[in-house]
């Protein structure tokens, strides 16, 4: 760095918003305190298998055919 302030410098700037991400050993619980990283996987793990939405993916092997059937009628 060639004088002034680091928070001047273009390198800064780029990459600022990475270094500012939390890890998951800095997480904030509702209550604003850091939680525990045990606790916040099992969080995201309940609210991951909570939101997930398999009916979307049985229909997939069935498309899936459909798409390969149309694709070889017109390969043929």
């Amino acid at each position: 760095m060639r004088g002034g302030h680091y928070l001047a410098q273009k390198h800064t700037r780029k990459h600022m918003r990475e270094a500012m991400k939390r890890g998951v050993c800095h997480q904030l619980s509702p209550d604003g305190k850091y939680q525990e990283p045990r606790q916040y996987a099992i969080d995201q793990t309940k609210w991951i298998l909570a939101s997930h939405h398999r009916s979307r993916w049985r229909r997939a092997p069935a498309e899936l055919d459909s798409i390969l059937a149309s694709a070889d009628k017109q390969l043929n």
